[in-house]
């Protein structure tokens, strides 16, 4: 109950004495209106504080399960423990400590929300992630915002950690990295100490879901070239985004090193080494006809003859990630597939029963590790501004995402040991 004390002066405040000058009002009815929203306010933040104790201990169990599909797969079979029967002694164990509702930076962040940001990372905005020519010859100034980055990164203790890219939402029309900065950006990069890239991209309808994947893939070979100037590690890219971001996201890591979406630096290496999706606009083509017509026309934008030209397929086989795993045999799995972690909102517009699918999918043949985390009664967007559910969220995802990183030292560490004839490989 101590958040509930921490966020109540605030809320109170606002009650007493409205927003933007509220107090001064002559108004009696607009008064009464301010105070009755702030009232509201109020009990909502009380209602999520209740909700996150639940949210707490989903978050604790899909995370203790996720590690599980980490040790699964890495050691063929073998289960670390049944998460269900774990609960905070295993937890314990591992040292995995989920944020106490009771903190107060988790009070402050729950009461400030929207505005919240940390104070211990530093930013870095706009930096143009494609090269100059590139710029000039898809347009010059008027689309150069849409080919740069935010750097988002902790003050002080950052060297050589993994890099994480995240690509907005917006139902590929629309968003603008610097408009919002998400919550999970700044967790990455004040909770884990992540170098954190928020990137944009071309938009449709102007332009294509070629030109939005061609983008991203630039910003994977910038980092690549760039990240360890500002701390991060080169060899680590991890790649995230929300709703039409989740689609992107995960069709950019389902397509590593694909030729069409390169031309000109086809031998730059883009792919990823993890995919985080929130909330993914997946599968959707396949589900409804309204959807579908609108996206091959607004977003898509090619005809089947380009397509079958371009990428020796058609369009329906490459524009949807769900459709682009299906079509994967046993060995392109264990050649092109990364840890997948994804997360999904029960009440969301884009159906979670497909996303569900998805990750079924991804779990097919034991490949790699895979989590799944759906939040309970929560809206599309709902990780918009902090509040005690996004606060479990981002750290689950940190922690599923910290899990695929210490892994992957480790893997390199072994094959390093292995490589120079060094006796001692520490089995697990």
């Amino acid at each position: 109950m101590l958040t509930a004390l921490w966020q109540a002066p605030v809320t109170l405040a606002a009650l007493l004495f409205g927003f933007g000058g509220a107090k001064n009002s002559k108004n009696s009815a607009n008064l009464a209106g301010y105070r009755a929203l702030n009232a509201a306010f109020l009990v909502a933040q009380l209602a999520m504080f209740l909700d996150s104790f639940r949210m707490r201990r989903r978050a604790l169990k899909e995370v203790l399960a996720f590690r599980n599909t980490v040790t699964y797969v890495r050691e063929g079979g073998v289960k670390l423990i049944e998460a269900d029967a774990a609960g905070d002694e295993l937890a314990k164990l591992l040292r995995i400590r989920p944020p106490v509702p009771s903190s107060f930076t988790f009070a402050l962040q729950g009461a400030i929300g929207i505005f919240w940001k940390p104070w211990d990372v530093d930013q870095i905005n706009n930096v143009t992630y494609a090269y100059p020519a590139e710029v000039a010859a898809a347009g010059g100034d008027s689309v150069k915002k849409f080919m740069q980055l935010d750097i988002i990164r902790k003050k002080n203790g950052f060297k050589n950690r993994p890099v994480l890219l995240y690509v907005h939402g917006g139902a590929w029309l629309m968003g603008d990295k610097q408009q919002r900065t998400m919550p999970i950006c700044y967790h990455f990069a004040s909770n884990e100490n992540w170098v954190v890239l928020n990137m944009n991209y071309r938009l449709a309808p102007k332009h294509k879901l070629r030109d939005m994947l061609i983008d991203i893939k630039r910003a994977i070979r910038w980092a690549r070239e760039n990240a360890h100037i500002h701390g991060g590690d080169p060899n680590f890219i991890a790649i995230s985004g929300g709703s039409a971001g989740g689609h992107l996201c995960s069709l950019a890591a389902l397509t590593p090193n694909w030729p069409q979406f390169q031309r000109g630096f086809e031998d730059v290496d883009t792919s990823v080494q993890a995919c985080l999706a929130i909330y993914p606009a997946i599968g959707q083509v396949h589900d409804n006809l309204y959807w579908k017509r609108w996206f091959l026309d607004a977003v898509v934008g090619m005809q089947e003859k380009e397509s079958q030209r371009l990428f020796g397929k058609s369009i329906l086989d490459w524009v949807d990630p769900f459709t682009l795993l299906c079509n994967m045999d046993v060995e392109a799995r264990k050649k092109e597939l990364m840890p997948f972690f994804v997360v999904e909102d029960s009440d969301n517009i884009i159906l979670p029963r497909l996303v569900r699918g998805f990750v079924s999918e991804l779990w097919k043949d034991n490949v790699v590790p895979v989590g799944y985390l759906e939040v309970p009664y929560a809206p599309h967007a709902f990780d918009f501004a902090f509040s005690p559910k996004v606060m479990y969220v981002c750290w689950a995802a940190g922690n599923a995402m910290e899990a695929i990183y210490d892994n992957w030292v480790d893997k390199r560490r072994q094959e390093f040991l292995k490589a120079s004839g060094n006796l001692y490989i520490h089995e697990h």
